[in-house]
């Protein structure tokens, strides 16, 4: 019977033991893989901010409540972004990826789940507009028992329209744009706060816009 007892008492001594050591904290934050990205841009040719960007990455945890917040530059000038972050070991995990140009203000990145354009901050020049330019990619539901390697692909979050004609204009122009959303979470791809945008110039550009073998001289950009 004491042998019995002792059997127990042994048992009920592992078990606390563990229990200790799973909420440990310590010890849980060790428990992390290093997972590696590759972000690849397939457009990033095409885009004026090439070679000043940065890239911006928000990782969340379950609750939606961001546990790391970091950028890179972009110094390079190849289509493919490496890095290496750190994640939670067991832990599922949602990330974004956002890219826009270094000198560019026209977003809110506060909230990683609700980038915000800044309208207020448009001022409708060819040169201001084309650094709004801007690239994302997501991660949803990301779990690793282990260090890892990925690929993500980001692409535009939003259009670009250009207007131009083949004939010769003042440069006065003007191009409005009706309910466009404003904010975006690009976790769950929903868009918010519409807004009708008017984007006037006064001036005329000497950059060409060239489709289809044909070249426009540029009326708005927007």
């Amino acid at each position: 019977m004491q042998y019995i007892y002792l059997t127990f008492y042994i048992v009920i001594i592992i078990l606390l033991l563990s229990s200790c050591e799973s909420n440990n904290p310590f010890l849980e934050e060790q428990e992390r893989v290093e997972v590696h990205f590759t972000a690849t841009l397939p457009y990033k040719l095409q885009t004026s901010s090439y070679g000043k960007d940065m890239l911006y990455i928000g990782i969340f945890d379950s609750k939606g409540d961001e546990l790391i917040r970091k950028f890179s530059p972009i110094e390079s000038a190849s289509s493919n972004i490496d890095f290496t972050i750190s994640l939670a070991k067991d832990k599922s995990s949602d990330i974004v990826f956002w890219e826009q140009n270094e000198e560019c203000d026209m977003y809110d990145l506060t909230d990683m789940k609700s980038i915000k354009m800044n309208t207020a901050n448009i001022d409708a020049d060819f040169a201001t507009i084309e650094k709004m330019d801007a690239f994302y990619a997501t991660c949803n539901n990301v779990t690793r028992y282990q260090s890892s390697i990925h690929t993500v692909e980001l692409v535009h979050p939003l259009s670009q329209i250009n207007v131009g004609t083949t004939g010769k204009h003042s440069g006065n122009s003007e191009l409005k744009i009706t309910a466009a959303p404003t904010s975006s979470n690009p976790l769950t791809k929903e868009v918010n706060d519409p807004k009708d945008l008017t984007f006037s110039y006064s001036a005329a550009t000497d950059e060409k816009l060239s489709i289809e073998g044909v070249t426009y001289n540029y009326l708005a950009i927007g």
